[in-house]
């Protein structure tokens, strides 16, 4: 029984996320895109978009 409650609150964790991310996109929709790999969002050098 309480791997089933565990795994129920999980679910539960994973649909407020969920349910979070949508509000959030909603509020701010020049945000919506997120992460972006590459676009400064790393220190990898090879970012044609970075800039020093």
């Amino acid at each position: 029984m309480t791997h089933v409650l565990a795994l129920l609150g999980l679910v539960l964790l994973c649909a407020g996320w969920m349910g979070f991310q949508l509000w959030l996109g909603r509020q701010d929709p020049d945000k919506r895109a997120g992460f972006r790999p590459g676009c400064g969002a790393c220190s990898s050098k090879g970012c044609p978009q970075r800039r020093d």
